[in-house]
């Protein structure tokens, strides 16, 4: 079980490995480190899960902010 600790809108960037890590860098001014990044490292057996989790969340800010995104790009 994971507490959410950030922001979504702190997430600098996301990676996997497609089968048990995933790992996220969120912008933390707290950080120690100089470019005020922190990461953090997941391992779990529902990877892809997680994965596309985050892609909805993505998809879901990216369409608030531009309705017509969609008819510009559709997934499909």
């Amino acid at each position: 079980s994971y507490v959410w600790q950030y922001r979504f809108r702190d997430l600098h960037s996301s990676s996997d490995d497609g089968k048990v890590h995933v790992q996220l860098v969120f912008r933390d001014e707290r950080s120690l480190d100089p470019a005020k990044l922190e990461t953090k490292d997941i391992e779990c057996d529902e990877v892809l899960a997680v994965t596309y989790n985050l892609h909805s969340f993505l998809v879901t800010k990216i369409v608030a902010a531009d309705p017509d995104f969609l008819k510009q790009n559709p997934l499909l």
